[in-house]
C-alpha cells in the first residue's frame, strides 16, 4: 500500500502560490508529466487553475490557514508566496514536516542581501535583521525536509511591469 502512495507522489509536485510566476512554472510541470497541486489565496482563481489542468486549492498562511493534507500529497513543495510572517512560515513548516513532502523549493529573494553597489553571489553575506533571511533558515535548518532556496531579483513580465510598482507622482531620479 505504501509503496503504491509513493509511486503515485513522486509526479505530483506541490505549487504554494500560483500567481504570475508559479502559474507558468505549473503548465510547464503540466506539460512535462507532472500532476500539479497549486495554490491561490483568491477563489476567483480557482477556475483558471482549473482550466489549465491544475487540482486547485485555497490556501492563505497570513490566515493562518495551514495547507490541506491533500494538497501536501507530494514530495516536492514549491512555495512561492511573498508573506514574510515569520510565525505563520513556522506553523507552515510544522505542516509541511508532519507530510510526505520531502523536497522544498523555497523561491526568495535578492532583498536577503544588503543595499550595496555590487555583484552578489551565494557566499555574499544576507542581512540578519531581514525577515526573508530568517524564513530561509528555518527552512534551511530543517531535519525533516531538504530545502532549496532560489533568490530572484528584478522579475517583471506579463502584467509585472517596473512602472507598476511606483507609487503614483513618485520621481525616480538617475
Amino acid at each position: 500500500m505504501h509503496t503504491i502512495i509513493f509511486k503515485s507522489l513522486r509526479k505530483t509536485i506541490s505549487i504554494l502560490g500560483c500567481g504570475w510566476l508559479g502559474l507558468p512554472l505549473a503548465i510547464d510541470l503540466i506539460a512535462s508529466g507532472y500532476q500539479v497541486k497549486g495554490s491561490t489565496r483568491s477563489t476567483d482563481k480557482l477556475e483558471a487553475l482549473s482550466l489549465a489542468g491544475i487540482e486547485p486549492f485555497i490556501i492563505d498562511i497570513d490566515t493562518a490557514d495551514s495547507p490541506s493534507r491533500d494538497f501536501l500529497q507530494s514530495r516536492v513543495l514549491i512555495i512561492n508566496i511573498t508573506s514574510k510572517n515569520f510565525i505563520h512560515y513556522q506553523t507552515l513548516l510544522s505542516t509541511i514536516e508532519a507530510s510526505p513532502i520531502e523536497k522544498v523549493l523555497f523561491v526568495s529573494s535578492t532583498s536577503v542581501y544588503p543595499v550595496e553597489n555590487k555583484i552578489a553571489t551565494e557566499t555574499t553575506v544576507t542581512e540578519k535583521d531581514n525577515p526573508l533571511t530568517a524564513i530561509e533558515n528555518l527552512f534551511l535548518s530543517s531535519k525533516k525536509v531538504r530545502a532549496t532556496v532560489i533568490r530572484f531579483a528584478g522579475l517583471f513580465g506579463y502584467d509585472r511591469k517596473p512602472s507598476n510598482f511606483f507609487r503614483s507622482g513618485k520621481i525616480v531620479r538617475s
